[in-house]
């Protein structure tokens, strides 16, 4: 089955057991005592301290982050000046450094360096002076009243009239020894932070905290920032490099837009459907994400933020026959021409694209037609994820479409979406991936790349035509895989797709065509009808009788999309086509034909 997607406007011999358990038994403790490392390097968990310095005498609680991590144990290194029972409290003893390491009951590890200091210190405390709680900047036992920068041994703090200021803004002073000019927000120097930071009146780089070179004026934005548009509006984006435009505003709520990298501009598209908005990117933008807002008063509002995930990495399989593999979550396998995309639960074999590249390579040996590479946008490919899967989880992967791209979904009728110039991809349920039954090939694989390799290819023509040569095709590369008897591929495979005896008539067969089977029981007789009139054409005009009617159907197809936006040739001009290019009287000579050839006709199957 197949579905054409329409053009939118704007997928490795030990020679001795002995040595055989030596080497393995080796090889097993080594991989886990890499594996063991790898998991403590990790830090999956972050471990903090309520602000504030500590002094002799002080008590504090280790807090982790996230709360459902399962901590083993806490150490302090140093537990003369810091000590830490077993559920993360510490008591602060005497002057000094200490560096508290908590670690998961998984082995993995984090730490804290923190430092307690004298009672004559210059430091942020946390307390209750004159009724008032809060950060207080004291020194020597006394609370500073004047402007500066002081440390609770973790953070640098801003401070005014005694206490942490609530500022936020580029100021000027001495912290860890350097005067600079530091980025501070609600009193907290940002050490961490590179970005560009406006104040003032001046644009102000801003790395590890500290504020570099300065621009007159505001940028039109900042990343993670909501942006306002008009139409026609272009609004630089937190550094000169990005910029957004907004081109048109249409009356159904859409909205097409440019993002600009470089100089380089890649279109966008902000999809109204129903209460959700949608971003689609026509080409895949790496670094930057952009979520859209809302459109109001014909203003659109956006924010572009810098993307911190990687692109997701492909499951890794043998290769082999019996060995077999569950997905525990959204993952994907890839070969040298093919993608298979799962969702979690799906079972499969470790030799599936081993099996699936054979049949590719059969298929494009019937068919005559090499795998083409579509160069499509990546609107596609998002819209293709989010109707099989309701998300974008597989954002990034081949992005430039370099090969086939399949998805497994058990609630959608396997189909196939592919045409000339979009996104292509095959769609099927899990039940196609059996490829190891000695007693049953499971074809769809097979004729669903058939679709992939003639639509991508050639022209897609009524549905009797495009069924008919799947399944010839499918037929015809099954019988190199099945180890039968004739008789026996006759009837277990090819039975399926012959003609009802006395169904056609030299009255009725050209009617049949161009009007197609009704929705229902009758609608499977389209691929009856079509696979043993793919038979009468090869046999008929040679083995590319089929592929010979690309060149004028494409050109009657690209007249037929200009006047009616229908992206499948219409049964009647698929029906001019074939008389022109072989016989008028094809359809008559069709059904003589089959009187002659018995063995493509079976009893009437009754249809209720």
């Amino acid at each position: 089955m197949y579905q054409r997607r329409r053009k939118d406007n704007k997928g490795i011999i030990i020679r001795a057991v002995a040595l055989i358990l030596t080497l393995f038994m080796i090889m097993t403790s080594f991989s886990k005592i890499i594996t063991n490392a790898e998991t403590k390097s990790k830090k999956s968990f972050t471990v903090s301290v309520a602000a504030g310095a500590m002094q002799p005498g002080d008590t504090k609680k280790v807090t982790v982050s996230p709360k459902n991590v399962k901590v083993k144990s806490y150490k302090s290194s140093n537990k003369k000046v810091l000590k830490v029972n077993s559920k993360g409290k510490l008591k602060a003893l005497k002057k000094g450094t200490a560096t508290v390491t908590v670690t998961a009951k998984n082995g993995q590890k984090s730490s804290i360096v923190i430092k307690v200091f004298g009672k004559n210190s210059d430091i942020i405390v946390d307390r209750k002076i004159n009724g008032k709680k809060g950060l207080w900047h004291i020194k020597s036992g006394k609370v500073v009243k004047k402007t500066g920068f002081a440390t609770d041994g973790i953070d640098w703090y801003y401070t005014q009239k005694g206490k942490v200021s609530k500022k936020t803004g580029i100021i000027k002073g001495k912290v860890n020894g350097e005067n600079a000019q530091w980025y501070v927000k609600k009193g907290k120097v940002q050490l961490s932070c590179s970005d560009y930071i406006y104040d003032k009146g001046y644009t102000y780089k801003v790395v590890n905290g500290k504020a570099g070179e300065k621009a007159e004026g505001k940028l039109d934005a900042f990343f993670d920032e909501e942006v306002c548009l008009s139409e026609n509006e272009t609004k630089v984006i937190g550094e000169e490099k990005i910029s957004f435009r907004v081109d048109a505003i249409y009356e159904s709520g859409n909205v097409g837009c440019t993002f600009i990298e470089d100089g380089k501009e890649s279109e966008v598209i902000l999809e109204v459907d129903g209460n959700s908005k949608n971003v689609l990117y026509t080409k895949f933008i790496k670094d930057y994400k952009i979520d859209f807002i809302k459109i109001e008063n014909r203003k659109v509002y956006i924010k572009i933020s810098k993307k911190n995930t990687e692109i997701k990495k492909p499951m890794a399989i043998s290769g082999q026959a019996g060995d077999h593999y569950t997905t525990t979550d959204y993952e994907y396998i890839e070969s040298d021409n093919l993608i298979i995309f799962m969702p979690k639960g799906i079972s499969f074999e470790g030799n599936i694209l081993v099996k699936f590249e054979e049949y590719m390579k059969s298929v494009e040996k019937n068919t005559g037609l090499q795998r083409k590479q579509i160069e499509s946008n990546y609107v596609g490919f998002q819209v293709m994820q989010k109707y099989v899967y309701g998300t974008d989880v597989f954002e990034g992967v081949d992005s430039e479409y370099k090969k086939v791209h399949v998805y497994i979904n058990d609630n959608i009728h396997p189909n196939c979406s592919a045409d000339r110039e979009g996104y292509s991809a095959i769609i099927m349920d899990s039940y196609a991936l059996k490829v190891n039954d000695p007693d049953n090939l499971e074809t769809t694989f097979i004729h669903e790349y058939t679709h992939y390799n003639h639509l991508t290819n050639g022209t897609s023509f009524n549905p009797i035509m495009n069924e008919g040569y799947a399944a010839y095709i499918e037929m015809k590369a099954a019988r190199e895989f099945v180890k039968v008897s004739d008789e026996d591929f006759h009837d277990n495979y090819l039975y399926g797709y012959l003609m009802d005896e006395g169904e056609l008539t030299e009255a009725n067969a050209e009617k049949i065509f161009t009007e197609g089977y009704p929705d229902g029981p009758e609608h499977t007789k389209t691929y009856n009808y079509g696979y043993v009139f793919m038979e009468y054409l090869h046999q008929t005009y040679g083995s590319k009788a089929f592929t010979n009617l690309f060149k004028e159907g494409n050109e009657i197809l690209d007249k037929q999309v200009e006047e009616t936006c229908m992206g499948d040739l219409s049964g009647e001009n698929t029906a001019k086509l074939l008389k022109k290019t072989y016989s008028n009287n094809i359809f008559k000579d069709f059904v003589k034909w089959i009187g002659e050839h018995p063995e493509y006709t079976r009893e009437a199957q009754v249809y209720e």
